[in-house]
Formats: structure tokens, C-alpha cells, sequence
């Protein structure tokens, strides 16, 4: 991956979603938050501008927390 890509987030919750990107070393590097208001949130991410490396998004819901790993090349 080079860095853009979309994040596709799938289920049956709506509300708030905070969606962090942390480093492989757990640093918080970019935090924000959004509205998920239907079943699926689409977010296109670029972290082109992160440089190569390992990648965690989290993005934490109600009582849940989803991480996915991006390595970028």
C-alpha cells in the first residue's frame, strides 16, 4: 500500500466513531472524530505523508474497539 486507500467501517451501529492512527510504537499521530449515520462509514485515508512503516487504525465505538494494520511500502 502506498498510503491512499479507503477505510470501510460495516456494521449495524450509528453514532460517534473516534478513529485514531498510531504508530507501530502506539503514538498517537492523527485523532479525529466522525459521524456514522447508516450502516457503513467510507473514509478515504491518506498517510502517504507518514512515510513506510507499519500503521494501526483504531476506531472505537460505544464500548468496542476495531483495529485494523496498514503497511505502507
Amino acid at each position: 500500500n502506498k498510503g491512499k486507500f479507503n477505510l470501510l467501517f460495516d456494521n449495524e451501529f450509528t453514532g460517534k466513531l473516534k478513529i485514531s492512527i498510531k504508530d507501530l510504537a502506539g503514538k498517537t499521530l492523527r485523532q479525529y472524530y466522525a459521524d456514522k449515520n447508516e450502516s457503513f462509514y467510507i473514509d478515504e485515508m491518506d498517510l502517504s505523508k507518514l512515510g513506510k512503516g507499519v500503521y494501526f487504525i483504531e476506531m472505537i465505538y460505544k464500548d468496542k474497539r476495531e483495529t485494523v494494520k496498514v503497511v505502507l511500502e
